[in-house]
């Protein structure tokens, strides 16, 4: 069960890493959307909105594939401490040994991938929800991965509401 949730989590995280992506990019179009406190920088090409998504969406199915190994490897290692860790201190551990590289990699991707036409703004909102989810997990990894108190909750909604399937699910 604690392997599922984590794959999961990691699913959400991908989704949160290609909302991202397209996010903030605001240097192709000259606009410089307001309120970017984070200091997101997207890059890339301008993409018409339909694209942008399917670019999102690779970068949100490819998290599960890439912390699928790492999740494994730890819980290996896991097995072998068996008693000598809490399931907090272990789900911690898969959180920030399996999970954190692929959210990392998938926020970067995000960044560069492009930005929507005439959505940068938007754009910006998902690659700063998905810094911010990000930052939350290594706050607190033992936070929940899913549902309204998850730290990708906000990405969630945003990707759902711009046209995302399966960021939103991660």
């Amino acid at each position: 069960m604690l392997c599922r949730g984590l794959t999961l989590s990691l699913l959400l995280l991908a989704c949160l890493v290609v909302a991202s992506c397209g996010g903030d990019s605001d240097s192709s179009s000259g606009e410089s959307p307001g309120g970017n406190s984070s200091g997101a920088v997207v890059s890339g090409p301008t993409l018409e909105k339909a694209a942008y998504v399917k670019k999102g969406e690779a970068i949100c199915r490819k998290v599960p594939q890439n912390s699928q190994p790492l999740f494994e490897e730890v819980q290996a290692e896991q097995k072998k401490k068996k008693g000598k860790q809490s399931e907090k201190a272990a789900k911690e551990e898969l959180t920030l040994k399996a999970a954190m590289p692929a959210i990392e990699t998938a926020l970067e991707e995000f960044k560069s991938a492009g930005v929507p036409k005439g959505e940068e703004a938007v754009a910006t909102e998902i690659v700063e929800a998905l810094e911010a989810a990000e930052e939350g997990l290594k706050e607190d990894p033992a936070k929940p991965l899913f549902g309204p108190k998850s730290p990708f909750a906000e990405f969630s909604s945003l990707t759902k509401k711009h046209g995302f399937s399966v960021c939103p699910q991660l």
